[in-house]
């Protein structure tokens, strides 16, 4: 497996369409969740990937972006094949890593699935909200501080 930092303009055609299949797989389909996944916040994030040696797919990702003081983390994401094998947390500290490096000393925030706060919270990432629905799942905001 091999990791990936871009932005939107690096990205080749192939792995922006890959990105957007995987991201379409899991949050629209599998998540039964139809929401507009493809956002102006595209061109603005780094992205930040992994690829399966074996058949050259994108496997892993995620995105950030400098928003209201924050560094965001948003689309975090694991293909259905790889998930359990420690795979989402090597994925969020790469995140967390590269968001340290491109927005130093920048808070980290993230609007996670409400299921997943404890896993978040493994980082030291705090609720700061009540939970909310977010295009119809259950979600909570969170702040990892750095200051």
């Amino acid at each position: 497996m091999e990791w990936y930092i871009k932005k939107f303009e690096d990205l080749t055609n192939t792995e922006l369409f890959e990105i957007y299949k995987l991201r379409s797989e899991v949050f629209i389909v599998e998540q039964n969740c139809p929401y507009n996944d493809v956002d102006e916040k595209d061109k603005i994030a780094f992205h930040i990937y992994s690829k399966d040696y074996e058949n050259d797919n994108i496997i892993s990702y995620g995105r950030i972006f400098l928003e209201n003081d924050y560094a965001h983390i948003g689309r975090v994401i694991v293909n259905k094949d790889f998930r359990s094998k420690g795979l989402g947390r090597e994925l969020l500290k790469k995140l967390i890593y590269v968001s340290n490096d491109k927005f130093a000393n920048k808070d980290i925030f993230i609007e996670a699935q409400a299921r997943l706060q404890k896993f978040y919270e493994e980082f030291n990432f705090k609720a700061i909200s009540e939970t909310f629905l977010l295009d119809g799942i259950p979600h909570i905001e969170m702040i990892l501080k750095n200051k």
